[in-house]
């Protein structure tokens, strides 16, 4: 009974999605690479910063950093990422008054295995970046997702989602 019901789950979510498909609009970051790893029971992540600092003629400091966290219990798993950076650069001893760098990405997303291979997830995405004067961009949404193992080198990951999105730019003009 319990196939049935996910056989019957399964189709009704993908004929919602094929009777109301969206395009991408977005350049959306792409973290599969992140949710298809195999995550054992209990929390786990990592963490990373970086600064450099370069003098001479030239002035040039950056820092940047991020953190990826994992929490799995039972057919449950949330998933955590975030990255910033931000850089100024200047010659003559000096710094420049703006950054030449300036960005920041968030990303959480949670999901269910429902049967072998398969699941659902939701996921939020939130991204500012001055260098492509994005002021911000958020998105949220839901799907159904296949992982397959082709060998223990090699994993897939299939997926249809419906997602919805705001964006807006810093000081946008006519082209725009």
């Amino acid at each position: 009974a319990s196939v049935r019901l996910g056989a019957v789950v399964v189709a009704a979510v993908v004929a919602a999605f094929a009777l109301r498909p969206a395009a991408a609009q977005a350049q959306i970051v792409n973290v599969t690479q992140l949710s298809g790893k195999v995550v054992e029971q209990g929390f786990s992540g990592a963490a990373n910063a970086t600064v450099v600092s370069l003098v001479g003629n030239s002035l040039l400091l950056t820092a940047s950093g991020g953190i990826t966290a994992y929490y799995r219990r039972g057919r449950w798993l949330a998933l955590v990422t975030s990255a910033a950076a931000y850089g100024l650069g200047g010659k003559d001893g000096k710094f420049a008054d703006d950054p030449f760098q300036s960005k920041i990405f968030e990303h959480v997303r949670v999901r269910r295995d429902i049967s072998d291979g398969w699941s659902i997830e939701a996921f939020g995405q939130h991204e500012y970046d001055r260098w492509r004067r994005l002021k911000l961009r958020a998105l949220a949404g839901t799907g159904l997702r296949l992982d397959a193992e082709a060998t223990p080198e090699v994993h897939a990951v299939f997926g249809l989602a419906y997602m919805a999105l705001w964006e807006e730019l810093l000081k946008p003009t006519e082209v725009d």
